[in-house]
């Protein structure tokens, strides 16, 4: 949970280094009834996934696994910026930037 005054920019789709760990979180959840201060829900983003646009440029993102399907990441060698699993089902989180929308999209 994070908790910072209003001013501060911080809103849902916020990605935030805590420097004490050295770890980048996303703020994917607003506590609406607190009135005097942002207070949000965080998930740890410890994966980064990575495309090529159009316009050929690498893009990247940080993201967040969720959900009970993350056993599938089990007996993987995964490391911080790559991934590579055979047919299985995982439940991410990213940011809702244009780049994000632009790419993670239905056909």
């Amino acid at each position: 949970m994070i908790s910072v005054p209003f001013d501060s920019g911080y809103k849902v789709g916020t990605i935030f280094r805590w420097m004490e760990t050295d770890t980048l979180w996303l703020i994917f959840l607003q506590e609406r009834t607190e009135l005097a201060y942002f207070r949000g829900m965080c998930r740890r983003c410890d994966y980064f996934i990575q495309w090529v646009m159009p316009d050929r440029i690498l893009r990247q993102a940080p993201a967040s696994v969720i959900g009970t399907n993350t056993e599938v990441l089990k007996g993987w060698t995964i490391d911080k910026t790559k991934m590579d699993l055979p047919n299985a089902i995982i439940k991410i989180m990213v940011a809702a930037t244009e780049e994000n929308r632009a790419f993670f999209h239905r056909y």
